[in-house]
Parts: C-alpha cells; structure tokens; sequence
C-alpha cells in the first residue's frame, strides 16, 4: 500500500505545475480537475457567478442544462456545443456521429440523421468550428471552435471566434444575356 502524500507536499507540487500558466489556464485546469474527480462545487477561493468560460455547474447538471446555457442559435453551433460537451464529460476529442447523436438525445433537441453530414461539413468549411481532415467518422472540434463555445452565450465575444466570411467573385453575365 503506498503512503498517501501530505496536503502541503501536494500543494507544493501543484503550485510548480501550474505557475508557468496565466490566471485564466490556471482556473480551467483546476476545474477541468475538480470535474474529472466528480466533484460538484465549485473549488475554494472561486466565485460563484458565471465565469468567461465553462463553469463546473455547467457540465454537470447534463446536456440539457448545457444547451441552455450557450443557446446556440443554428445547427453547426448546435453540433459544436455537443462536441465541447463531450470534450469536458467524456473527455474524448473525437466524436463519431454516434456520440453526438446521443448528446442531442440527452439535451432533448433535434438530430437530422439525414443531413448531418451537410451540416457538419458546413460547421466545418463555413464557420472553422470543426477540424477539417479528421476522418470519416471523426469530427473534432477546432480551436476556434472551442473558443466560440467557451465564450457563448456572449455573441459579442463568441464571434471574435468565428471564421471570417469571405466575399465571393460574382458571376458576369453571359453574352446571350447581355446583348438583349
């Protein structure tokens, strides 16, 4: 049986691992932690209104409550705050269709069996939330979609986060039409 360490001793090791990080990082490990560790509350010392960023009640009153809370307003945002979802409950960062199509049960809103496939490579190319290359059955949520996530229900700061829309050539018309 191996002899279980002091609180300072740990305390010690954990201030050296996490002083190279900033104030933020350091908050979202800590209750990336407290969540891996199923623990409910809010760690000591952090204040109990929302934060920028996932908060713990958030992921751990389920799917639903989730959804609630970042109100996303389409289907590729619907599909990029299930994945985040899985992200900080599973701790996976590949999901299948499967696994998405379950978070959507949970939180009790509409899957689209027949047009996913068009609206997570709309996610993908149109909005960057989804990582592009990831395999067949593989959608993994980009950084900036990550970011988008985090920061909603704010769509002020949510949309820093979103991929640029870029201006497309119109088309000339052809000579047929031209000359009428």
């Amino acid at each position: 049986m191996s002899e279980q360490k002091s609180i300072a001793d740990t305390s010690v090791e954990l201030f050296k691992l996490l002083e190279s990080y900033s104030t933020e990082e350091r908050q979202r490990i800590i209750q990336a932690a407290v969540i891996l560790l199923g623990d409910n509350t809010v760690p000591a010392g952090q204040p109990s209104t929302k934060m920028p960023f996932v908060g713990v009640s958030d992921v751990t009153e389920g799917a639903q409550a989730f959804f609630a809370e970042k109100n996303p307003k389409n289907k590729g945002e619907e599909l990029a705050v299930a994945a985040r979802y899985l992200e900080l409950t599973a701790g996976s960062e590949e999901h299948s269709k499967a696994d998405i199509k379950a978070v959507f049960a949970e939180a009790r809103r509409n899957f689209d069996d027949k047009n996913f496939g068009r609206d997570i490579d709309n996610a993908r190319r149109q909005s960057g939330l989804f990582n592009l290359g990831t395999g067949r059955d593989a959608n993994k949520l980009s950084y900036q979609g990550q970011q988008f996530v985090d920061a909603l229900p704010d769509r002020d700061a949510a949309s820093k986060h979103k991929k640029k829309k870029t201006k497309t050539a119109k088309k000339k018309a052809s000579a047929k039409t031209s000359k009428k």
